[in-house]
């Protein structure tokens, strides 16, 4: 499978996985490019018989079995590792996944590296593959979505505090992962920065985002 810094090839075996068991059976991806990755599933074309996902999230669960031969319980892995959160991949609910497979970086949401050609070949925690991507590289804990993981990966200097230009910089993919969040303007930045110091900490973020995440 390779190491877990460097992206696997392109048709590398993708193993999935129930909530509460681990792998049994895996799908090959194809190389071709991704079609339609961020459309939703009809949710209104399902097989009635097919059980829905016991987290309630109202979609169908995956097809095919556990590697203790129990049929899934849960619509993709993205689901079962977000629990609550609505937060899905692209092989929800049995949709094939297409296009090239990556592993995932072993820092997670701590990771510094930020240069475009890492951010492609190894997927993060608020990126919509991580999950899967976690279940193909050795040694690797998924981490679940969380105000703190949002708020690790937006510290990209790894300061343990926030600079406006970090946040504004980290709000387009923290709002195509978690929902709305307000532009930060200068008054939104000056009550977000309660204490007045120039960069908010974990607090300060956790009131300002908690409510809206």
């Amino acid at each position: 499978m390779g190491n877990a810094c460097t992206a696997p090839t392109v048709g590398e075996e993708v193993v999935f996985e129930d909530a509460d068991e681990g792998p049994a059976t895996g799908k090959t991806v194809d190389p071709a490019a991704l079609d339609g990755e961020d459309e939703e599933p009809d949710l209104t074309n399902f097989d009635p018989d097919v059980p829905l996902c016991k987290l309630n999230c109202g979609r169908p669960v995956a097809p095919g079995l556990t590697r203790k031969g129990r049929p899934y319980d849960t619509c993709c892995r993205g689901c079962a590792l977000n629990k609550g959160l609505g937060m899905h991949d692209f092989t929800c609910g049995g949709k094939k996944a297409s296009g090239p497979s990556r592993q995932a970086c072993p820092k997670g949401a701590k990771c510094r590296d930020r240069i475009d050609e890492h951010l492609k070949a190894l997927a993060h925690p608020l990126d919509e593959d991580y999950a899967i991507a976690c279940s193909m590289t050795k040694g690797v804990d998924a981490e679940p979505l969380s105000l703190k993981t949002v708020f690790d990966w937006t510290d990209a200097d790894g300061s343990g505090k926030l600079s406006r230009e970090e946040l504004e910089s980290a709000l387009v993919l923290i709002k195509q992962t978690c929902g709305f969040l307000p532009p930060i303007t200068d008054e939104a930045w000056h009550h977000l920065d309660e204490d007045g110091n120039g960069v908010v900490n974990f607090g300060e973020f956790a009131s300002w985002a908690g409510p809206r995440l």
